[in-house]
């Protein structure tokens, strides 16, 4: 996967998954991590998917006043957000889509939660919609989107880079562009629950959550050239207590495998398919003049499945009894009661204070354990 038709030109890529409001995880990782990346180190690249998207534009927007500045606008960011502010409650969701489907705006789709909401907090968190001007300033190479095509099925990265657009192909499809609030929602549209986005321009169509086929657009960094990736990811490895053995799994358990599956399962074989080129190449199994290459790395994602308890006890009162209308705490009977940790569904869109500041002092956590006793970053081969 380190094979790239555009040139090597090198540098750090920081790349960022999704996890919506498990993003406040890699704010707080951040916080940590991005003081350390200075000299040759410096980012030169940011990308990312859903959540992780949106922390990429408060980055872009925030780097040239340096790192530390870039650090403390993700925490502050952050620490401003709540359910209001990214979706309007299910009761208002409704009436607002009634108004939506009387005048028929262009760009809005149907969705179970209005995130009209979001849309206004984007444009607040960003000093400037315009997120990509820090290409074009010079203080980043690339800044980059992860989306999900509706029409083509598959993942559409859009992007602004002073260095070569790198080829699409069947897997991943590259679309330049001027990169503005349309790109953050569409990259954040969960199918269902939120509306998909329209983006116009060259690669113009709906789109929605960037998750679904590129949660952590770790290849995208590779065929632009970086040589280091920091990849952060808000979703752990395991994700916590498996169902009783006297109870066979059911819907809720299966469909936790499935989102797990989606947000952790394509990254664990994309860095395994990263290491081992890295040893081919160590090995002399492969050359550098067929167009492979070193890529070192550093990752980090949550230690414990702790977020989905705290999300489990701090969900908003007023949206709880919506949530159990859909059976995620076992209200329509056993069918869906959920034997796993019941606030893994909940974890994703708990916007709560409560749990924005615990997934940030996890994140510094889980950082700061992983910097212990280095100056820097450590960046690894395997």
């Amino acid at each position: 996967m380190t094979q790239s038709k555009a040139p090597t030109n090198g540098g750090v890529a920081i790349v960022l998954s999704g996890a919506g409001a498990r993003g406040a995880y890699e704010a707080g990782a951040l916080s940590v991590l991005l003081p350390l990346l200075k000299g040759d180190d410096r980012p030169r690249m940011v990308l990312g998917a859903s959540a992780g998207a949106l922390n990429v534009a408060i980055l872009a927007s925030h780097l040239h006043q340096g790192v530390d500045a870039a650090a403390a606008a993700l925490l502050q960011g952050w620490r401003q957000i709540t359910p209001a502010r990214v979706f309007a409650t299910p009761r208002l969701s409704v009436l607002r889509l009634a108004e939506r489907r009387l005048r028929r705006p262009a760009g809005v789709a149907p969705g179970l939660l209005d995130t009209a909401p979001l849309r206004a907090t984007v444009r607040q968190l960003l000093p400037d919609e315009h997120f990509g001007s820090a290409v074009t300033n010079g203080i980043l190479d690339a800044v980059a989107v992860a989306a999900s095509s509706c029409a083509r099925g598959g993942a559409v990265v859009f992007l602004e880079t002073t260095r070569p657009v790198p080829m699409s192909g069947p897997d991943v499809a590259y679309a330049p562009t001027r990169l503005g609030p349309e790109h953050l929602m569409a990259s954040s549209a969960f199918p269902l629950a939120f509306p998909a986005q329209w983006v116009g321009g060259a690669a113009e169509g709906w789109y929605i959550d960037g998750g679904i086929h590129l949660n952590t657009p770790l290849k995208p960094a590779i065929d632009l050239g970086a040589d280091r990736i920091l990849v952060i990811g808000a979703t752990p490895w395991d994700i916590g207590q498996a169902p009783e053995r006297s109870r066979p799994p059911n819907l809720m358990d299966g469909s936790g495998q499935i989102l797990h599956a989606l947000l952790v399962d394509s990254l664990r074989a994309d860095l395994a398919a990263l290491a081992r080129t890295n040893l081919q190449l160590g090995a002399g199994a492969a050359t550098p003049a067929a167009g492979w290459r070193v890529v070192r790395y550093c990752d980090l994602h949550p230690s414990d499945d702790g977020l989905s308890d705290v999300a489990a006890r701090s969900w908003p009162s007023g949206l709880l009894p919506f949530v159990r209308s859909l059976g995620g705490y076992g209200a329509v009977g056993p069918l869906t009661v959920q034997h796993q940790r019941p606030g893994q569904f909940l974890s994703y869109l708990c916007f709560t204070p409560e749990f924005v500041s615990e997934a940030i002092t996890s994140g510094i956590a889980d950082a700061e354990r992983l910097v212990k006793g280095s100056a820097g970053i450590t960046w690894a081969t395997s």
